[in-house]
C-alpha cells in the first residue's frame, strides 16, 4: 500500500493501480466502521 501511496504522489499509477488504492480505500472505511460499532456495543 505504501509503494501504491509514494506512485499515487509521483502521479504513476496505472489505471489498474488507481482501481487497488480505492479499493484498500473502501476496505479501510468499512473496517473503521466495524470497529466503531463494536466499541459502541462496549
Amino acid at each position: 500500500m505504501e509503494e501504491l501511496l509514494d506512485r499515487k504522489k509521483a502521479d504513476l499509477l496505472t489505471s489498474e493501480e488507481v482501481i487497488e488504492l480505492e479499493a484498500i480505500g473502501e476496505l479501510d472505511r468499512i473496517f473503521t466502521h466495524i470497529n466503531a460499532m463494536l466499541v459502541a456495543q462496549v
